[in-house]
């Protein structure tokens, strides 16, 4: 998960910033002012906030009400404070000093809140050199394979590799959407041109079909008999 710490003391934003990886979180950024954070965060897909009370400018509460529907995980050394923020929709309450266990479990408990449903999202942010870039699942026409790479087409532009594998981006698309067609290329359905006894339009381009997965993809189209 895309992640930030919102938290002005040194000592704490080092700690989280080392726990963060090995709870398999993808930290992002770390600010120590409130409002600094705020603008990175409407500007960057973040999906957990770890979020300090006391800062300077802005009280943890109020900094919660801009962050809406983002899951938040509150850092104070007040636990009087407990109350409060589950009435703020804070997913955890972690109060200092922080043992890795409890980060641990706060973070799970985010995870299991996420909805199951996102493969049925219409985006998906891949990794290329360094950047998440953000993609319209309907605007992907199809993915072929590589080795250790893919190549997505798009509507528009030139093709994205990335490293990563078929079996991997799979797991992140709509399933009624994409469906493969062959051991290399994944497509999108609703881009199909052409369907032939071996092969599949789409575009321009014309795309292998397998034996093996023809039956499939005819059953999840609309045939006219």
């Amino acid at each position: 998960m895309n992640t930030v710490i919102i938290e002005d003391d040194p000592f704490y934003t080092n700690m989280l910033a080392d726990f963060c990886p090995k709870a398999g979180l993808k930290l992002m950024a770390s600010f120590e002012q409130p409002l600094k954070a705020l603008s990175f965060i409407d500007e960057h897909p973040v999906e957990l906030v770890f979020l300090d009370m006391n800062l300077p400018d802005l009280h943890g509460f109020e900094v919660m009400e801009h962050l809406k529907d983002i899951p938040t995980i509150i850092i104070t050394q007040d636990e009087t404070q407990a109350v409060t923020a589950f009435e703020y929709s804070a997913v955890d309450f972690l109060v200092k000093p922080i043992e890795f266990g409890r980060f641990l479990k706060a973070v799970r408990k985010v995870e299991d809140k996420r909805p199951s449903a996102r493969l049925q999202d219409n985006t998906i942010y891949v990794n290329i050199n360094k950047r998440l870039i953000r993609l319209e699942c309907d605007q992907i026409q199809y993915i072929s394979a590589k080795g250790n790479y893919i190549d997505i087409v798009m509507e528009k532009g030139d093709p994205l590799t990335v490293h990563t594998t078929l079996k991997n981006i799979e797991t992140l698309l709509p399933q009624k959407d994409f469906k493969k067609v062959h051991r290399s290329h994944l497509v999108n359905l609703s881009k199909i041109v052409d369907i032939e006894d071996s092969t599949i339009v789409i575009g321009r381009k014309v795309i292998p079909l397998g034996n093996t997965y023809r039956e499939s993809l005819l059953g999840n189209l609309n045939l006219l008999q």
